[in-house]
């Protein structure tokens, strides 16, 4: 089953970091109270997908979740820094796709123009820049090659 819940982000932060509540700005549908955690849901997804695609990820997963065991004080203020940098990525995408739609799935046609914009340009446009910012500062932006499972919990 897909989850719908957010892992990292509530309704309320998306409120109280933008000052917006989504769920009386979404379009309406059937499922009036779950339609904000869908949406935060879905960023988080793509976000989390967009960042095992085009980094080499060097912190697994779990690091963000709070399932992460600390050795030293310094590492648990280190990882708080890094979460709540991963959270206003994920808050800084969400509005942007809030204001401009998904554009990574945008087949890129402009009416406007009548022409199809390039695939290159869609994907230099589809993270916004401060979320990328945010990632960079979480520890998450990283073209450095380093072996880290994906999926940690399984090869312990």
């Amino acid at each position: 089953m897909i989850r719908m819940m957010p892992q990292f982000v509530s309704a309320d932060d998306f409120i109280n970091y933008w000052g917006l509540n989504l769920s009386l700005r979404l379009k309406n549908d059937d499922n009036l109270s779950n339609k904000t955690n869908i949406f935060l849901s879905q960023i988080e997804d793509r976000l989390m997908a967009w960042v095992d695609a085009n980094t080499f990820r060097t912190i697994p997963w779990e690091y963000y979740k709070d399932e992460y065991e600390y050795k030293t004080e310094e590492e648990r203020k280190v990882a708080q820094v890094r979460k709540e940098a991963f959270k206003k990525a994920i808050l800084n995408q969400a509005m942007y796709v809030y204001r401009n739609s998904n554009i990574g799935l945008d087949s890129g046609y402009d009416p406007e123009k009548g022409v199809i914009v390039q695939s290159q340009e869609l994907q230099a446009i589809e993270i916004c820049r401060p979320a990328i910012d945010y990632l960079k500062t979480a520890g998450l932006y990283n073209h450095v090659m380093r072996n880290t499972f994906r999926y940690t919990t399984f090869n312990r």
